[in-house]
Formats: structure tokens, C-alpha cells, sequence
């Protein structure tokens, strides 16, 4: 258990690690047992809940479900992953653990293209989480017509082709839409 001053002493740390479970959730988690794992008060997680869905709600994010019987997140893939990008991304992401040769091929391409460097680092922030939602089994799905035509863009030659590297050290194949999610910072 973490100790009270660590992630769960404070309300933003709390939230994270409660949306992080809900993202991860393959079925509704139960306040009772939330709260005993995060070592805090029933009140204290019905709070912060009701705080989570505030801040998920311009996201076009919930969480649904009666806290008796279980919760889960509720919303698109791609809009989950902008929240996770925009709100808990360092809480969630900061010691994912990555291959060091999966972690090279993504370096090298970003010192070959020379990015920007705030360019280059929300490149990798949006594929670790592009990685972690996929092969979780979390896959973006169907998008707008507007975003397959960033696949016209002479740039989105090098993700695709940096992304099928990737896919081929991992042995999965990754779909255009994974893919053109990748080059949205781009």
C-alpha cells in the first residue's frame, strides 16, 4: 500500500489512479474495493469521483454505473486517449515500461527528422499510449473522413513506415487508424 502521503494524499493523485483503473477495466470495479486498494474512506472516493466526472465530462467522457454494483468508463477510444494526453499522461505513463529496442527505433527516427523538440516528445507521448490502448485490446475504431486524409500528407510516409517497423518487432499489425492517430502532433 502507498503510504498517505504519496499519490493517494492528494486529490489529483487520487484521480488518476481511479481513471486509470477505469481505463484499464475490463469489467465494472467496485467503489468498496476501490477505496480499500487505495487505502482511503468510501466519502473520501465517492468525492473524488464525482470530481473525475466533472473533469471527464468536457472529454465526452463518463463513468457509469452504480457504485454498489460496479463502474466503468464510458466514451469514444480516441477521446479517452486525449484526456489521458492532455490531463494524467506523467501519472499514467511514466515508467511504462518499453523495449529498449522498440525505445531506439522511436529515437532515431526523431533525431533523423529532427523535430522540434516539444514535437518530438508528444510524438512519443501519443505512441506509448497508442501502443499500451492497442495491445491492450482498447483499438481506436472508425474515424472521420478528415482524419484518413493526414494519410495524403508527405510526413505520414515516415510514421507509417516507423510504425510497421514497430509492428514488426512486436509481431502486430497496426491499422491506419492507429497509425494517423500517431501523427496527429505531427
Amino acid at each position: 500500500l502507498v503510504s498517505i502521503d504519496g499519490i493517494f494524499g492528494k486529490p489529483r493523485g487520487r484521480h488518476n489512479y481511479i481513471f486509470g483503473e477505469l481505463m484499464r477495466a475490463d469489467s465494472p470495479i467496485l467503489t468498496d474495493e476501490l477505496a480499500y486498494e487505495m487505502n482511503v474512506g468510501r466519502t473520501t472516493l465517492i468525492s473524488d469521483l464525482k470530481k473525475l466526472r466533472e473533469d471527464l465530462k468536457p472529454f465526452g467522457l463518463s463513468v457509469v454505473g452504480k457504485t454498489s454494483k460496479g463502474m466503468l468508463l464510458h466514451g469514444k477510444e480516441l477521446d479517452i486517449r486525449t484526456y489521458i494526453l492532455e490531463s494524467c499522461f506523467e501519472a499514467l505513463y511514466s515508467d511504462y515500461p518499453l523495449d529498449d529496442d522498440v525505445r531506439e527505433m522511436i529515437r532515431a527516427e526523431i533525431e533523423q527528422k529532427s523535430f522540434e523538440k516539444q514535437v518530438g516528445r508528444m510524438f512519443q507521448r501519443y505512441l506509448l499510449v497508442m501502443m499500451d490502448r492497442f495491445l491492450t485490446g482498447h483499438f481506436i475504431g472508425k474515424l472521420t473522413d478528415a482524419y484518413y486524409n493526414l494519410t495524403a500528407n508527405g510526413e505520414f510516409f515516415r510514421v507509417n513506415s516507423l510504425i510497421d517497423r514497430i509492428g514488426g518487432y512486436l509481431h502486430v499489425d497496426f491499422p491506419v487508424e492507429e497509425k494517423i492517430f500517431d501523427f496527429l502532433p505531427i
